[in-house]
């Protein structure tokens, strides 16, 4: 078994050499060859998407995303834009005209809207005699105070009114702006729903892409500008606000970001290598690499979202890595002596296994997240192993293509007097972990088990608006609404009663009823309002009842109901269909609240999704809506989590031990990378970091880059214990040829992931930050766990045949 596996790292050896010796010889030929596949997945990169919404991370047959489409299609978007404003006075004559200018314009100049409501046209419901007449609150405009003073009384009086145009002290009103539910106006029929004659578009249209919604959000924001005077407080929030915003902060934070990390990776690369030609060769590398990575997931058809922005930084610290390995020796043989094409035959023979080993195994560890059922995070495990793969296949031959048509001049040997500090650093901590093995590892074992402690308290969130820093517009809105509004996040009740026509049997709708009052029971803090056909049924029958308050009840017979809904019909109102399908079968109820942590929404569907089955008298009870859609995703974090860190470690395990030849060595090569990893999860359960959409992305990650350090170190390790048979020896001289490219790209990666620190979306920080201390610490764990660990599993005694 061992003969085989040297015989085949012979043999990849072998190849790789002579793959860049062919590359070296005729540049051209690659170079254009390169320049061919880059330029055509480039042309696709203007066809990229941007998604935010986050219905678009379950994968479509996901039975809540299913549920929520269905929901779209039967009732229209569940998500809407409240502009709150808190003038001196609502009621005054001068507001109200600002606010009827506002609600007019609105309407007018803000695309892909459904609707606009607010005091202006909220639905006035009365009765004379036997006639009901509906129609819009001040659709006669009050002209004098005895007027007003009776729109003040009845407003504040109406209880549907309260928390959705109107605070509960009557100092703030809001306008409701709802998105159309469908890309184009032809899926209106789908929604046309009491109409005989909807039109029915052939094929299944678009629900509303992110890009509409900014361009809503947009022109909202705008015309709030353009019409209210400085004087008034205004909010404008909602979860397209907060996907608008987020859409908007990913843009500029992808393109900060990548330009800080090519900043920072080329200054790193100018103090590490000092040459001109060791900083532009990693840089045109990883540059074509990382537009070929992206115009893939363009041409796939795949979109760029919050999570996967992470792609670019990590192409770029990884890309940069594999041509540093090469360059590092190439400099270092070219500067002693060896020619140009003889010291890259001997930088890829020391590095190009390596090279390919640690591609291999960072794109198997990114391989597991393909278990994930969130798609974005799902993307990450198709389009980071690409980038890397590629970028490790040009280190391998575009580096010696390049470096031929640079013609690389040698440095005189005066330069190199005496080892370089850093050298002398690395080789000290290698000597300390060799001569001091068994203490070292006593000394880890109990720091990882307190931090093993730590993994139980980690918890789960899930809540966009924290992907925005604290003081970003939308997040500002937000907080401003769900204290004086009560919120404007929606939980979606769809009943299905299973008969046509059961919603105007009263007992059904007196069960409806009693789901509103249970939530306002036990909710009042998170649910704000509810809505439902029930308070519709309930408004009607007290307006034929002359407005008497005590008549504000559902009515007692199933004729005298249905008879009431018809008027309603009848008198031209088309809000049913809000609460209703033509059918009088289907029962939506909405839940308006806060924008909080979802754990909370969790803990509150699970405590009293029986009860709500319970008040339904066992029929179906679907949640859906935007809080259950966070919630979900919060719980697949947890399972993309379970999922993705066992595939990695399933799939590293195998390949280490497989590349290194030897099943003890390639055991105990997994401590030093597995145990940062332990480290970093301990640490969030102790300082209360959740586990979320970014920081379940860290173990996969970190995983799959800190195992490239540890082989490019047991690759140079076997070679040289071959040679010398003494494990201090071996272990030093590896620390002299490979340990300063393992110093730039742990400096690389720690500082492109470092980078996100200087976010101001805490989840996105706590990403960041996480990710460069794990690789940090695997450094750490490398310089002196590992070779003390293969001191202790060497021994002195043993001899060099024992890895022959």
């Amino acid at each position: 078994m061992k003969k085989r596996v040297q015989r085949l790292q012979d043999r990849l050896e072998e190849t790789i050499a002579a793959l860049g010796s062919a590359s070296y010889r005729h540049p051209w030929v690659v170079v254009l060859s390169v320049a061919a596949m880059v330029g055509g997945l480039a042309l696709q990169i203007p066809q990229l998407e941007v998604v935010t919404q986050t219905d678009q991370y379950l994968d479509p047959s996901d039975p809540i995303r299913i549920d929520y489409d269905a929901f779209r299609q039967q009732f229209g978007h569940d998500d809407i834009v409240m502009v709150a404003l808190q003038p001196a006075d609502v009621f005054d004559s001068r507001f109200l005209v600002q606010l009827r200018t506002l609600h007019e314009r609105l309407e007018e100049e803000v695309p892909h809207v459904d609707e606009v409501q607010s005091l202006i046209n909220a639905r006035r419901t009365r009765g004379e005699g036997d006639t009901l007449i509906v129609d819009e609150l001040l659709e006669e405009w009050p002209e004098d105070e005895a007027a007003l003073a009776e729109l003040r009384e009845a407003v504040l009086a109406n209880s549907n009114y309260r928390d959705l145009f109107i605070s509960s002290d009557g100092r703030t009103t809001a306008v409701i702006v709802r998105a159309q539910a469908y890309e184009s106006s032809e899926g209106a029929g789908l929604l046309a729903g009491f109409e005989d004659d909807a039109a029915v578009p052939e094929e299944e249209p678009e629900f509303l892409s992110s890009d509409s919604q900014r361009e809503l959000v947009d022109a909202v924001r705008s015309v709030v500008a353009d019409t209210l005077p400085a004087g008034i407080p205004v909010a404008v929030a909602g979860n397209p606000v907060v996907l608008a915003s987020t859409q908007a902060y990913m843009f500029r934070d992808m393109g900060r970001f990548t330009a800080l990390a090519l900043v920072a990776l080329a200054s790193l690369l100018g103090l590490t290598l000092r040459r001109a030609s060791g900083v532009v060769v990693p840089i045109v590398v990883v540059v074509l690499t990382l537009s070929s990575t992206i115009g893939m997931m363009a041409a796939t058809g795949r979109p760029i979202t919050f999570i996967t922005q992470v792609i670019p930084s990590f192409v770029l610290a990884v890309g940069v890595g594999f041509s540093v390995h090469v360059l590092a020796i190439f400099f270092q043989r070219l500067d002693l002596g060896d020619e140009e094409h003889e010291a890259i035959v001997h930088a890829l023979r020391h590095s190009g296994p390596a090279i390919a080993m640690s591609a291999v195994t960072t794109a198997g560890g990114m391989f597991s997240f393909l278990a994930s059922s969130l798609l974005p995070v799902r993307d990450l495990g198709i389009f980071i192993p690409f980038g890397v793969l590629l970028a490790s296949t040009l280190a391998l031959t575009l580096v010696p293509a390049l470096l031929r048509l640079l013609r690389v001049r040698p440095r005189k040997l005066a330069e190199y007097s005496g080892v370089p500090p850093t050298e002398r650093v690395l080789e000290a901590c290698a000597r300390f972990g060799v001569r001091h093995a068994r203490a070292v590892t006593l000394a880890c074992v109990p720091l990882l088990l307190f931090m093993l402690a730590g993994i139980p308290r980690i918890s789960r969130d899930f809540n966009p608006i924290e992907w925005l820093p604290e003081d970003e517009p939308a997040r500002v809105a937000t907080d401003f609404i769900d204290r004086y509004m009560g919120g404007a996040t929606n939980l979606e009740l769809v009943i299905d009663a299973r008969e046509v026509n059961a919603l105007h049997d009263p007992p059904t709708l007196r069960r409806i009823e009693a789901i509103q009052r249970y939530v306002e029971i036990v909710a009042g803090g998170q649910i704000s309002k509810t809505m439902s056909l029930a308070d519709v049924s309930k408004e009607i029958h007290q307006a034929l009842n002359g407005g008497d308050p005590d008549r504000y009840a559902i009515p007692d017979t199933r004729l005298l109901l249905a008879q009431e809904m018809l008027l309603f019909e009848s008198a031209g109102s088309d809000d049913l269909e809000d609460f209703t399908d033509t059918g009088f079968q289907l029962a939506r109820i909405t839940l308006k609240g806060k924008q909080e942590n979802t754990s909370r929404y969790s803990a509150f569907l699970e405590k009293h999704r029986p009860e709500f089955e319970r008040l339904a008298n066992g029929r179906d009870v679907v949640m859906t809506g935007s809080m259950v859609i966070g919630t979900h995703i919060a719980d697949l974090t947890v399972v993309t989590a379970l999922r993705s860190y066992a595939l990695a470690f399933t799939l590293i395990t195998p390949l280490m031990i497989l590349f290194i030849g030897r099943l003890r060595i390639g055991l105990v090569s997994i401590v030093p990378n597995l145990a940062p990893i332990l480290m970093i999860l301990g640490f969030m359960g102790w300082t209360g970091i959740p586990l979320d959409v970014f920081t379940v992305l860290v173990a996969g990650i970190a995983l799959g880059l800190v195992v490239d350090d540890t082989l490019h170190i047991l690759n140079g390790f076997r070679r040289d214990y071959l040679e010398s048979g003494d494990v201090e020896q071996a272990i030093v001289k590896t620390m002299r040829t490979t340990g300063r490219a393992l110093l730039f790209t742990t400096l690389g990666l720690t500082t492109a992931f470092a980078i996100y620190g200087f976010s101001g979306a805490l989840s996105i920080k706590n990403f960041g930050l996480l990710t460069a201390l794990a690789i940090a610490l695997a450094f750490v764990f490398d310089l002196f766990l590992s070779p003390a660990l293969l001191a202790l599993v060497y021994g002195k005694k043993e001899h060099v045949k024992a890895i022959s």
